[in-house]
């Protein structure tokens, strides 16, 4: 969920909920339809899912963890019959964003990338070598136009 869509959820909420401080929800008789909830309720419920994903700041070390992969397959056609003869698995990742480490430069710079079968695909010589990676950021979507 992107955070410009989590805005509009959490906006729409409060919209339709009566806030109260801690000490008031525990005093306040409340007809049972009204709708309330504590600022300390909402905060440990919003962090609880902003913790589920991860932050888009941060990079992931590859020594840690790659990328999810998900299984693909490609058929294998006869040229000839136009038949399907064999059917090719591998396991592929969605395009991240990557630090690689030049070791011939001997810099660092950003690029993006993915895996094939657990190897990067751009970065898989001997002079590079990705240090890093992070999910790719939400494009930017103006106000009001269609996702």
């Amino acid at each position: 969920m992107s955070e410009q869509e989590l805005t509009k959820i959490v906006n729409e909420i409060c919209k339709n909920i009566f806030f109260m401080d801690d000490d008031m929800v525990k005093n306040k008789n409340r007809d049972e339809n009204e709708l309330c909830i504590s600022f300390s309720k909402l905060k440990e419920i919003l962090s609880k899912y902003a913790f589920c994903k991860s932050n888009p700041d941060d990079w992931i070390p590859v020594d840690e963890k790659m990328p999810e992969e998900i299984e693909e397959f490609n058929d294998v056609y006869d040229p000839v019959t136009l038949a399907v003869i064999d059917t090719e698995w591998y396991k592929i990742s969605d395009i991240v964003q990557v630090t690689v480490y030049d070791r011939d430069e001997e810099k660092y710079f950003t690029y993006v990338d993915n895996t094939y079968n657990g190897e990067w695909v751009t970065f898989n010589l001997d002079n590079f070598k990705v240090i890093t990676w992070k999910p790719l950021s939400d494009p930017y979507r103006p106000e009001g136009s269609k996702e």
